[in-house]
């Protein structure tokens, strides 16, 4: 995975899932381990395009305020209790 590369967000994997959604017509994830840890500790998981561009916004300010690092020892606190 390209965590430690981006800025919260991954374009490419954003565009490639939202084609596979449009295309094969199969839900498949382009979130990074920011954006679901944004998602699943301050939003809620409505699938809609509000929520998403929030989880988007909150990602790049968390990954401007905290390190990698942080960001992914909080991740897996969640998923692992």
């Amino acid at each position: 995975d390209k965590f430690y590369s981006h800025n919260g967000f991954n374009i490419p994997r954003i565009f490639k899932s939202l084609i596979n959604n449009i295309v094969n017509n199969k839900s498949s994830g382009g979130s990074t381990i920011t954006q679901q840890y944004i998602k699943n500790v301050y939003l809620s998981n409505d699938k809609t395009l509000s929520r998403k561009l929030k989880e988007l916004y909150y990602s790049i300010k968390l990954e401007q305020l905290t390190t990698k690092d942080d960001i992914l020892t909080k991740y897996l606190k969640i998923y692992t209790v």
